[in-house]
Formats: structure tokens, sequence, C-alpha cells
């Protein structure tokens, strides 16, 4: 004990207790020490003390004191303190009188020490080993010689010291203020500020806790923590910042750093499970790892950045950071004589607490989970995986989604981050606010929202604007999703996440990307924003999803999908294909796992199109005999209908309660329809409009452009897309109470046909798909089924729109479409690319045909149901208005149907053979049959609808009629109702523009037959015996399914032929719908085009073989055959008429009455009718009266029908044939078209158009004056 003055104390080596000042020290009585103490703490000098190698006991007292010891395990306290010893040996040590202190100089050798420098300014300096050193003040306990304890004490009491430590695994606790601490390499826990070490019973650290450091006094906080500076060499460090903003520097290794305060549960020397502490406070910390280290070292570090504004910068190394709080989560794994601790699960601790962080990742791959506040992020090179927020990572997760979102709330703490994936295939997910992402080069994934359903991603008021997410893809094939979703990738090698192998694509023109699959979750979660988004060079797949979204593809080959909202898409330079609303673009791929490729090399892609739906109704149509009152209100109270039937999981049929198969007619309400804007941009683009009145420009090249639906259903590769149509039907409220179970994210069913209303279907329907059909789709014909409970389903054949007058918003939109630069092909409305469907099996090939006239027989039934129920509402006029489109073809030599183009491809064939052919056979042939109970119930239940709403009109309405009065010359005669609604259905503009155009008004056909100079075999590889087989099973299977559908409909279905005269009055007493349709202005513009004002009929054939004037005729016959064929099915014509009614099904088979004419009125047809006056009516039924306008140029124009077909000279080679002749379809000289002749008369307004004068010879009606 030195004593008050400033004493020199050398007490060499062994085990000492040397005070620097006043003391008291206690023994037993056998001189057993028990207790050592500073006394008069206050009274002191500069003392210097010196012990050699030994445990030492030193407290220096109040003062500058300098201490110097050796090697060994010493307790050294730089001021006043006291120690407590159980049997001789040290139990406790503790800093006392604390407010009495020094600027000590304390410095020892290596070994175990135990340092508190105590109050004020302190310098300490520590050698090799595993040293427990605390800045100020603090509190030690042993347990026999092994160290238990170590907290720091009175931390409103400190100084700004400096630590120093070489080599080893020390301890370091700076305390309160601002502190230096630097420890050279090893495995050290260093806290910026105070905390508290724990250790178990062998004397190794188990646990370490930083504390934050702040009072309250006289109700206000007052915070010790400083700004304290750490430096910490190579190893394998665990370090806390502490309260305020600390400056941390780490050279390599695997070390765990915290910007604030934590705990952390030690195993060894390494970390089992560590966590951020006192979340809601903290500094602004600067945090540098890997400092001194050169090249891509593969050094790992883990950075949890806690409360404030910190910058954080981690260099080469497969680095872990999250900006603010977290927990982690460590295994230690054992590898020869090295231990690491890995992490295991890692997440967002504290979702409201944090700041606006800046994070630089550098090089590696890196995980970063900005948190809370408005990050900006840097990825660095190297295949990073980021989150802008709140996330969890856990290697339990599947390899493609071990980082997830969590805490996505809307008050969760996220807000809009700037992130920038740098080079490498990273993975970015912006998350909560109006996120700024660039990926950088790479082949980058990045999603907007969140990789969970729900996450809050919305608008921020920019400029007054509400804009979201600004996403840039940058170089290299990346895949961008506006809002919510999950972009999959699959994992083929690799250790960990640090060094995964993912499958990568097919080389393409040279390049090969990653292998992605998108799952989008807006119609799960219904969240969306107004993203932009940017692809960059590169084949970029882009979704906008929900909200208003501005898409740019860039260069390259894009796939670009809108999704629901008003979009702007620009494909820019590349091969792009557009979907202005909701869809898939899906790449092509051989057996062999290779790409398919279009004939330019380019990869080829295919689409599905899709309707997003709700069900609205669940009404079943097996039986028409129950007398439902409200039965049309519940069929027409839908947008669309969805025919299904219940079957098993097997397939099996399931009953109703009455016997019959259980079929249903599944209402289903659609998304509002979006009004986008689409510019293709250079490149020969695919672009679908697809609802909604879109503005469409195609750019140059030479694009396809489909203004509302599309399908190509050809069982052949061609440039072109295969397109499919399919229903998503998401969850509601009613698909839950009726018992439908719908998958995350909704369930996707493809109906077999997609049917249009009776008024706006040009030709006899024909099936889009077909059961088990082979083709780049193929794998989702067979997505029918939605689950209804155990072993229960219900399996869609077909979807409709019942009725003309709801479906304006439903079908065809007022779209403005300019194709450009380049030879483009314009769909105004409807774009159909198809075969005319054939087995070489007559049964199976009746029923098909048979299946057109049932499904359009069924059509006209629902517009009749339609009808009658808008004669009983009786309201004012209503107009509607469906595809009006105006369209410009641009420069070069276009094609535009301002309404429906047809291009019927070579016929294809089912493929019988298989292990089975019979078995194949008859299993198509029972899915027809199928498809036509279906179809023949929906008949018989619009029927019964219509009967409905035919009693209802009686009770309500005189059906004497209001008569004109006495003196006219038509009294007595009934009065007609006035007309509920007015059609106004393709009144289209039509520009051809530069170049030799083809323009057609309204619908067009295009027929591609493939026409060799020999015979083909008619069926593939199949004998004459098979054929014989599998013709009579299936005329045994027909008269069975026959007879039993006959049978269904006798005793579920029935017809009130009670009602004709009422009936008749419903649907002859008024002046029926008005009609406007077809009536195209349009004008050919510049150079020598062909113009047709209605229907064209067009036969472009590609020949595979040359051909001599010896089989010159075989080539002519046989395109004479193949234009007789398709067109007779289309229009039902004189080929097919008899087979295919007789193999129709409904009501339309065996009843003709005033269902017959659907919406048409009877009055219009019946000429005797004196309410008739002599003349047209303009004003109210106008059909397919055109303005042509020839323009300049030598051109063909024909007001109405037209045929193009080929000229068959005497010799020709392969190819397509390039000379036609154009000619209208009743010239008598062209043979092959006399059998046209009655496509005047198809469809619903066909029987309007009278003599041929005038389109239209409907005479005005008489209206009374009174009325």
């Amino acid at each position: 004990m030195g004593g008050m003055d400033a004493d020199t104390i050398d007490a060499g080596t062994g085990g000492s207790v040397v005070l620097g000042d006043s003391g008291r020290a206690e023994f037993t009585e056998a001189r057993v020490i028990v207790r050592v103490e500073s006394i008069a703490p206050d009274q002191g000098g500069n003392d210097k003390i010196k012990v050699l190698d030994g445990n030492h006991v030193i407290m220096g007292g109040v003062g500058n004191d300098t201490i110097d010891a050796g090697n060994g395990s010493s307790v050294i306290l730089g001021d006043n303190g006291e120690a407590l010893y159980t049997l001789g040996l040290v139990a406790t040590v503790r800093t006392t009188a604390t407010q009495h202190g020094g600027k000590d100089k304390i410095k020892v050798l290596n070994g175990n020490h135990v340092i508190m420098g105590g109050s004020d300014n302190d310098s300490i300096e520590a050698g090799n080993d595993s040293s427990i050193i605390l800045g100020d003040n603090g509190e030690a306990t042993f347990s026999g010689s092994k160290i238990a304890k170590v907290t720091s004490i009175d931390i409103h009491r400190g100084g700004n010291d400096e630590i120093t430590v070489k080599a080893g695994n020390h301890v370091l606790m700076g305390g309160s203020f601002n502190d230096v601490i630097k420890a050279g390499n090893g495995n050290h826990i260093i806290l910026g500020d105070s905390g508290t070490a724990i250790y178990n019973a062998n004397g190794e650290i188990d646990t370490v806790e930083s504390r934050y450091g702040a009072k309250i006094i006289d109700t206000v906080e007052v915070v010790y923590d400083g700004s304290d500076t750490i430096d910490a060499t190579d190893g394998r460090h665990v370090v806390f910042g502490g309260g305020a903003g600390d400056t941390i520097r780490i050279g390599s290794g695997e070390s765990v750093v915290f910007g604030d305060s934590g705990f952390v549960d030690i195993d060894g020397t390494l970390p089992k499970t560590a966590y951020s502490t006192d979340t809601d406070r903290g500094g602004d910390d600067v945090i540098t790892t890997g400092v001194g280290v050169t090249g891509n070292v593969g050094y790992d570090v883990i950075v949890v950045g806690g409360y404030g504004k910190d910058t954080i910068t981690t260099t080469a190394g497969q680095d872990i950071i999250f900006g603010d709080s977290a927990t982690l989560e460590f295994s230690i794994v054992t590898t020869g004589n090295d231990r690491t601790a890995v992490l295991q699960r890692g997440y967002t601790l504290a979702p409201t607490h944090g700041g606006d962080d800046t994070i630089d990742a550098g090089a590696g791959n890196d995980i970063v989970i900005g948190g809370t506040g408005r990050d900006t992020i840097r990825g660095g090179a190297g295949n990073d995986r980021i989150l802008g927020d709140h996330g969890l990572y856990d290697v339990a997760l599947p390899a493609n989604q071990r980082i997830i979102s969590i805490y996505a709330g809307e008050n969760d703490g996220g807000a809009g981050d700037t992130i920038f994936g740098d080079d490498g295939d990273d993975i970015i997910v912006g998350q909560q606010g109006r996120d700024i992402i660039d990926g950088g080069a790479g082949d980058d994934d990045i999603i907007g929202g969140h990789n969970i359903v729900g996450g809050s991603d919305k608008n921020e008021l920019v400029d007054g604007k509400w804009l979201g997410d600004l996403l840039i893809g940058g170089a290299g094939e990346d895949v961008v999703l506006g809002d919510n979703g999950l972009i999959a990738r699959t994992e083929i090698g690799g250790t960990s996440w640090k060094d995964t192998i993912w499958l990568r694509n097919p080389v393409v023109a040279g390049v090969t990307s990653l292998r992605r699959d998108v799952v989008t979750f807006d119609h799960e979660d219904f969240i969306g924003g107004n993203d932009t988004i940017f692809g960059d060079t590169g084949n970029d797949r882009l979704y906008g999803q929900r909200g208003n979204d501005t898409i740019n593809g860039g260069d390259g080959n894009d796939d670009i999908v809108g999704g629901l909202g008003s979009d702007i898409l620009s494909g820019d330079a590349g091969k792009d294909i557009i979907l202005g609303d909701e869809g898939q673009i899906l790449r092509a791929f051989k057996a062999d796992g290779s790409a398919v490729l279009d004939t330019d090399g380019a990869w080829h892609r295919d689409v599905v199109l899709e309707e997003v739906v709700r069900v609205v109704g669940l009404t079943s149509i097996s039986s028409n005999k129950a007398g439902n009152p409200n039965l049309a209100a519940d069929l027409l109270g839908a947008d669309m209908l969805l025919l299904a039937g219940a079957v098993t999981d097997s397939g099996m049929r399931i009953t109703a309660g009455s016997g019959a198969w259980d079929t249903k007619a599944i209402g289903v309400d659609l998304e509002p329809a979006f009004d986008d804007i689409i510019n293709g941009g250079d490149g020969d683009d695919v672009l679908f409009g697809q609802r909604g009145n879109d503005t469409i420009s195609g750019g140059a090249g030479a694009d396809t452009i489909f203004g509302d639906r599309a399908s190509n259903s050809a069982g052949f590769l061609t440039d072109l897309p295969a397109i499919i149509n399919a229903f998503r039907i998401v969850k509601n409220d009613e698909s839950q109470r009726l018992g439908i179970k719908l998958p995350v994210n909704g369930e996707l069913v493809v109906p077999a046909v997609n049917l249009l209303p009776w008024e706006m279907t040009p030709y006899l329907p024909q099936l889009d798909v077909f059961l088990n059909a082979e083709g780049p789709l193929s794998g989702f014909v067979n997505k029918t089924t939605l689950n209804t409970g155990s072993d229960s389903n219900l399996k869609v054949f077909a979807s409709l729109v019942a009725d003309t007058t709801r479906a304006q918003d439903l079908t065809f939109g007022n779209d403005t479409i300019d194709g450009g630069e380049g030879n483009d092909t314009i769909f105004g409305d409807d774009g159909r690319i198809q075969a005319i469907t054939e087995t070489g099996l007559a049964v199976i090939d009746k029923e098909v045909a048979g299946l057109s006239v049932s499904m359009h027989n069924m059509l006209r039934d629902l517009s009749a149901m339609g009808f009658a129920i808008n004669a009983v509402a009786g309201n004012a006029n209503t107009t509607v208005g469906i595809g009006n489109d105006t369209i410009r073809g641009g420069g070069d030599n276009d094609t535009i149907f301002g309404d429906t183009g047809t291009i019927i491809v070579p016929s294809s064939q089912l493929a019988v053979v298989g292990t089975s052919p019979v078995a194949a056979a008859k299993l198509v042939h029972s899915w027809l049959m199928d498809l036509q109970t279906v179809v023949a119930d929906m008949s018989y239940t619009a029927r019964a609808g219509s009967e409905t709403a035919i009693r209802e009109f009686a009770q309500k309405h005189n059906l004497g009629g209001v008569t004109f009065k006495s003196g006219s010359a038509l009294a007595g005669q009934p009065i007609l109702r006035p007309a509920t609604h007015t059609l106004l259905i393709g009144n289209d503009q039509i520009f051809g523009d530069g170049g030799n155009d083809m323009l057609i008004g309204d619908h067009g056909i295009i027929m591609i037959p493939m026409i060799s100079a020999s015979t083909a075999a008619s069926l593939p590889k199949l004998s004459t015996v098979e054929l014989k087989g599998i013709n009579a099973a299936l005329a045994a299977q027909d008269k069975d399914l026959t007879n039993a559908l006959r049978a269904h409909i006798a005793a579920h279905h029935a017809v009130d032929t009670k009602l004709g005269n009422v009936g008749n009055w419903v649907f002859g007493g008024g002046l029926g719908y008005g009609l406007n349709v077809g009536n195209d202005q349009i004008d050919g513009g510049t150079e020598n085009d062909v113009i047709v004002g209605d229907t064209a009929v067009i036969q472009q054939p590609n020949m595979l073989a040359v051909w001599t004037s010896t089989t010159s005729k075989s080539v002519a016959d046989k395109l004479q055959a193949a234009m007789l064929k398709t067109v007779d099915r289309l229009y039902l014509g004189n080929l097919s008429n008899a087979s295919a009614r007789a193999e129709a099904w409904g009501v339309q088979s065996v009843v003709s009455d005033w269902s017959s004419t659907g919406s048409r009125s009877a009055w219009l047809l019946d000429a005797a009718d004196k309410r008739h006056k002599a003349g047209i009516a303009p004003s109210y039924i106008t059909l397919n009266s055109d303005m042509i306008y020839a323009g300049a140029g030598n051109d063909l124009v024909f007001g109405d029908f037209a045929a193009i077909i080929p000229i068959v000279g005497k010799t020709g080679s392969t190819g397509m044939i390039t000379s036609t002749r154009v000619l209208p379809i009743g010239e008598t000289s062209a043979t092959q078209t006399a059998n046209l002749r009655y496509v005047y008369n198809f469809g619903a307004q066909g029987p309007l158009h009278g003599a041929v004068t005038s389109d239209v010879n409907r005479r005005t009606p008489s209206i009374s004056t009174e009325t």
C-alpha cells in the first residue's frame, strides 16, 4: 500500500496484492487474506507500480497512475476498489469510490488478466492471450480460480479511454464516453461501451451483453455511451459498438459486428446466438470490414448496424449485413482442427427501430437486409441477395427462398430504399415504399414489393403524382416484378448460399442465362403500385402486376406482362412479346432440354392469356324442371359463365340428387377492363391489347397485333407463339361459401372453348383446345378442374359471355392501333390461328362438327333469354359499344382485320396410336359427349330462363298490346314496343397508309393448306385391322352415350310449348335491338391495296412439292377441296349440314319457335306485317354499310364479300403460291365459291340481309305520335 503520495512500487513475481494509495487488508487468524480495499479514496498520488510475472491484485487508487505487469493472470484496477477472497482465492473484485479517479496508464504482458481502468481517461495495453479489460468501472466475480462474471458498474463515471491489445481472445469493454479500442489478431469480444460477460464453470466465456448506457436524471435521459473508435485486425471477432455513433474497423476474418448494443451466447470463442438489445437506442455508426484486405479474399463477416443512420462497408467475402436490429442463430461446425460459426438463421428483430443506412457490401456473394428507413444499398460484385427492408435468412428454407420478407406491413417501419445490385446475378427485393432499384450487370431477379404474400408496397406522392417503384434491370437477362411475387431459381450445386450453383438455360445465340420460374402474388393479396420498370439490355422478363405501370423493355427480345391496370408498355428494340393485361409468356423447350428456336435463331416463346375472375354464383343446369324464378337473373348476373361438370379425382361423373350428372354454370366476375398504351418499338413484335380501350403502336418491324382476344392452337411450330386462353379464379368470400378450394394466387383453368355472345359469333364455334392435345402448350390443356372437397371437383369445359347487351366491358374494346413501319398483321378484335381438327374416325369427326352446331344454338338460346329479360325490365334504350376500333397500317405492306381474323392452318389429327388406340379413341369420344351434355344442359336451362321471363312479362303487360287508335291506317294493330338496346359493334375506321395493304373491314378467313402432289395417309401408322377395331368400339360407345344423353334430356329437361303466343308477343311485339354493326370507314392510302368491306375468304397454300402440267389439275382440286371443307365447317355448309345437325344437342335440335330468333325481333322478318313502311331504316338498323376510299394506287375494292384464291399454273415450285385472283364470293365464274353463298345468311344478323341492291333491306317501323 503506497499511501497518499506519488509512490513507486516494484513487487516482483508471485501473487502480490498492491495498492498504490491507502487501503485496508483483512486476514483470517490463519493469515489467509479475506479482503483488500482502498480507503481515503480521494487522497493519493500519481503512483508507478510495476510487478513481474504472476497472478497479482493491483489497485492504483486516485491519481494518474502508471501500472506495469508481466505475464500471468493479474487483476488490475486503475483507481480505487476492493477485492473479496474465499479460501485465499479472489472471489470478487470491483471498483469503488468511482467519483475519484485519474488518467491511468496500464500495461500488461501476456496472460489472462482482468483490468478495470476506472474513472477518467485511461490508457490500457495488453499483450497476447485472453485478458478481460474494462476501460471504466466494473466488477468481476470468480469461482475458485476461474472468472465467472465481469460487468460494468457506475456507467455515469468513466472517461475517454484507449485500449490496445495484441493477439488473443480478449474481452474488451470500453465503458462510457468516447473510447479508442485497438485489438490485434484473434477472436476478440469487444464492447465499445458498457456490458456484462458471464463465464461457465470452466472459466470459458458463456455470454456477453452490451448495455445501453443511460440514466434518468430529473426526468431527463442522460446518455453516457460515447462515440467509440474500434479497430480489430484479422480474426473472428464479436463486436458491439454501443449506444452512440461509433467507428468500427475490422480486418479479415469471420467476425460478427453490431453497431450498437446486443447480446451474444458464446461457444468457446464463437457465437451461438447473437441479437440486438435496446433496439430503440443507438447512434450513426461507421462500420468497415476487410480493412487491409486486398483482392477477392473470401473472408466473411456478419454486420448488424443497429439504430441510427449507419454506414456499413464490407470488402471481399460472402457477408451478411443487417442495416438495423437483428437476431442471429449459429451452428458450430468443426472441420479438422478448425471450428467455425455458421449462420443458420438471422432475422430482423425490431422493425420500427432503425435509420436510413448506407451499405456497400463489396465483392462477394452477399446477403443484405436494409431494415427500417430509407436505405441506400450497393451489393457490389457477386451474386448478392438484397432486401430493402426486413427479412429472414434461414437455411431450413428452400435454396431459392433462403431470404424472405418479414414484418411486411404498412406500419412495420419499411420505407423506400435505393438499391444497386452492381455486377453479378443478384436477387433484390425492394419491399415497402417506393424503392429505386438498379440491378446492374448480370441476370438479376428484382421484386419491387415482397417475396411473400400480402406485403405492403404502396405508392408515394412525388411531385404531385402517386408513384410506385422504379426498377432497372441493367445489362443481362433480368426478371423484374413490380409488386409482390416469387422468382424461383433451381439449385443444382454448391455447399451453401455462399457458392450456390443455379440451373442455367440452354445456350441461345451464344448466350446462356439463369432459368427462373415466376409466381406473382397480386391475385392473392390484390396489392399493386404504379411502378416504372426498365429492362435495359438483354432478353428481359418484366411484369408490371397491379397498378398503372410504365415498362420499357430496352434492347433484347423482352417478355412484358403489364398486368391489371392502365399501363404504358414499350418493347423498344428487339423481338418483344407484350401483354397489355394478364398472362404468361413461356419459353419453349425440346424434350432434350434444348431451346426451341424461331427461324431467326431467337428463342421461341408461347403465350397463355389470362382473365382474372372471382366466383359470384353456382347454378345447377343438370335439370331445368326445378322452376327457379331467379334462373335468368342468376345466369345473367355474372360477367361470364364457366360450364362445368362434377367429377371425382379419377374423372368419374358425380350425380346430383335428381340422378343426372351434376353439371353447373359457374358465374364469375372479371376484373375491370383497363386501357393500356403499348408500343412495340423496333423489331418483329407480338402485341396483345386484351380487354379495354387500348392504344397500340407496332413501331418498326413486321409486327403482329391483337387488339383484344387471340388464340393459336395450331399443332405445329411457327414463329408466332402458341396462344391459349385461361381463367385464373381467385379467392373471395363467395368461392369459400360455395366450398371451392383455391390455392395461393388462384386456380388456373383452360376451357376447351371460349364463346362470345351469339350476336358476336361470325361463324360456328370451334374447339380451342383438344383433350390430351400435343403441342407447345400441351401442359396447360388438362388444367380444367376446381377442387370442391375430398374426391370432388368441378371440371370446366367451356367459358361464355351469355348476353351482348351486358358485354360492353367484357369482350372487345374500342382500340386505337397503328402498325408503324414494317409488314404488319393487325387483328382489331380477335385473332385466331387454328386447324380444322380431325381424327379420320367418322364417329369422332361428326361429333366435333355437331358440337359446333350445339354451341351455336346454345348461344342463341342465351341471346333469347337476355332479350326476354330486357323486355321484362323495359328500361330506356341503352347503347352498347363493342369493338369500334381505329386502325392504321403505317408504312409497308400490312394485313388488317377490323374485327375477327381467322387463320386456318393444315388440319391436325388426333394421335390415337399408343399402348391402346381403342382406349385413346374412346376417351376422346367420351370427352366430347361430356361437352355435348354440358352444352345441352345449358341450352335447356337458358330456355327455362326465357320461359320464366315470358311468364313474368305476361303478368306485367297487356297481352293484347297497346293498339293504334281508330282512324289510323293501322287501327287495331299493336304498337311495337321501343328497343331496349342499341348495339354498336365493329364499326371500325381503317387506314392502310403506305404500302400494298390488304384491308378487311370485318372478318377474314385465311386458309394455309399444305398441298403435295401425292396423296398422304389419312391416319398415322394404323393398320386396317386396328382401324376396324377402333371404329367398331366407337360405334358401340356412341350408341350407348347417345341413348344416355337422350334419356337424360327426356328425364330432366322440359320445354313449355304452351307459351307460344306469349313468347311470340315478347319476341315479335317490339322493335328488337337497334343495330349498327360492321359499318366501317376504310381508306386504302397510297399504293396498290385490296379492300374488302365485310368478309374475305383467303387461301394462301404452302406447296410441299413441285407440280407439273400433269399434276396441276390434282393440285387445283386439292386446293378447292381444302377451301370448301374449311368454309363448310365454319359456316355449316352443304357438306356438313346434315351430319352436323344430326349430332347436335339442345333445344334447337327439337324445337323451332320464338327461341329460334334469339335477340333478333321476329317482326323484322315478317314482311306481311302491316306495321312496316316502305324503305330502309338507316337510323334503326345499319349493317355492313361501309364507306371505302381506295386512295392512290391500283386498288381492288369489294363492298361486301370477296374470295382471294391462288392461281394454279401449269407448273409450280415449293413454297407459297403468290399469284392470286380476287373475286366477289357470288362470282359465278369461280365455281368453288358457289358453295359459299350461305355466308350471307349466317349468324345473328344474316337473315336481315335482303336484296342485293342494299346492305340492309328493312322497312321503317310506324311510330305512334301518341306514344
